[in-house]
């Protein structure tokens, strides 16, 4: 949990030092730009918060969309937002997040142990499934310190 709060913090932090007027346009990541990067990373929230909410009802987590080639995955989940401003990006973000926080706060620590099969066919504990959360969000810091030219 303190892991993840402070990976969000950091991450957040530099999203409001990046220039508003570049964040559709200034590349982040490869080509990707912040608003791409931001909605790439709210399509990974929302997988992970679908299944730690079916583990916490009980179930066997089940996702409807299996991932066979991460990099096919993330271009079409980029893809689909593309036409999306800025402003609803951000939105579907915040959104994301909330509900993840609110699911996450009624989490208790023997969830996490438990395992649940992910869409690419690897069984892993809850715990470690949180892991590409503040791994997305180090990702994240790690581009936007480089694109701004910040050490640290």
């Amino acid at each position: 949990r303190a892991i993840l709060k402070a990976t969000r913090k950091e991450a957040l932090a530099l999203v409001d030092l990046f220039p508003a007027a570049e964040r559709e346009t200034r590349p982040v990541r490869g080509d990707w730009t912040l608003k791409e990067a931001i909605g790439r990373l709210t399509d990974w929230e929302l997988l992970i918060t679908d299944g730690l909410r079916q583990l916490l009802l009980g179930e066997t987590p089940r996702f409807a969309d299996p991932i066979a080639d991460f990099a096919a995955h993330d271009a079409a989940k980029i893809a689909a937002r593309r036409s999306q401003s800025w402003a609803q990006v951000w939105r579907d973000f915040q959104a994301a997040r909330r509900t993840f926080d609110d699911l996450f706060q009624k989490y208790p620590e023997l969830f996490l142990n438990h395992k649940l099969t992910t869409p690419w066919g690897k069984e892993m504990p809850a715990y470690f499934w949180l892991t590409i959360l503040f791994g997305q969000d180090y990702d994240l810091a790690n581009d936007l310190r480089q694109t701004l030219n910040l050490s640290g």
